[in-house]
């Protein structure tokens, strides 16, 4: 597991990424496929199509297409990344469901455990 954000400097030309597309706001599976690197600049790593891809703050685990319309797409130094960050972000949105009525079902053992996994919110 990475503990440092990726930045413009993990990749190198000629290397191959994994591109990532989530399909946020509809109901189609994540996108996943490979590209190489063709370029790097100071800011952007440019695929071998053009797309550049830029660090965000809200994304530690790759870098971001710079784009001002529609739904970006990310890139990741490894296929096994993008894969984790899709379950990951899966993850999140079952969290997310959970309303107050299903949390009920847990017992009171189930619900400690938990809240000692993550944390008390620090």
């Amino acid at each position: 597991m990475r503990l440092k954000p990726v930045t413009v400097k993990d990749f190198k030309v000629g290397q191959k990424i994994a591109v990532l597309i989530l399909h946020n706001r509809s109901n189609k599976e994540p996108e996943l496929y490979e590209r190489t690197v063709s370029r790097i600049g100071r800011k952007y790593v440019i695929d071998d199509r053009g797309i550049r891809y830029c660090q965000e703050s809200y994304l530690k685990e790759g870098l971001v297409e710079s784009t001002e319309y529609g739904e970006r797409a990310y890139i990741f130094t490894k296929m096994e990344e993008a894969k984790s960050y899709i379950e990951k972000h899966e993850l999140i949105g079952w969290f997310l469901r959970i309303s107050y009525a299903d949390v009920r079902r847990f017992s009171l053992q189930q619900l400690r455990e938990v809240k000692e996994i993550l944390g008390e919110g620090d």
